[in-house]
């Protein structure tokens, strides 16, 4: 579409995952260290503040606190209940929140009853613990992202590698 497109991450991003974006037209601006409180997220979210002020013409979708990020997995939720029935239990890893908050609340439409059950990452502040270094990406948080709807989970259990 013409649109030029910047990526922030760090240097855990897959370096062929890397070459394919550049490749594709992306810029990828690669963070050198992570934040002192808030880790490689914080680092990556204040980058992109900075992008943001030095180009004010910018968009980010800011996928911690949109609420069209939780509104994009109502037609998940739907399919899963199309291949699958009645769904009595949501096993959901937790990041962004976005697609726990999504698939939970439109399945309760369905059965109100359903139990929703939240996978952290030991050292993720999601559900209150402090931050600290995580292994997996994607999983887990060093910030509160707002798109997490705490009160709908009726578990949190948390994993760690190994």
């Amino acid at each position: 579409y013409g649109h030029p497109v910047t990526l922030v991450t760090d240097p855990g991003m897959e370096p062929l995952m890397v070459h394919h974006l550049r490749a594709l037209g992306a810029h990828v601006d690669v963070v050198a260290e992570p934040h002192p409180v808030g880790g490689w997220q914080e680092a990556r979210r204040q980058r992109v503040r900075e992008l943001l002020t030095r180009t004010p013409s910018a968009w980010c979708p800011d996928q911690y606190n949109n609420p069209d990020n939780v509104a994009a997995y109502a037609p998940l939720a739907l399919e899963l209940i199309v291949q699958l029935g009645r769904i009595d239990v949501l096993v959901a890893a937790v990041g962004t929140g976005g697609h726990s908050a999504g698939i939970a609340r439109t399945l309760r439409t369905f059965n109100p009853e359903l139990k929703l059950v939240g996978v952290d990452s030991v050292n993720s502040t999601v559900f209150g613990q402090p931050a600290g270094p995580r292994l997996m990406r994607g999983l887990g948080s060093s910030i509160h992202p707002g798109n997490v709807d705490h009160a709908a989970f009726d578990e949190v259990h948390w994993v760690a590698p190994g």
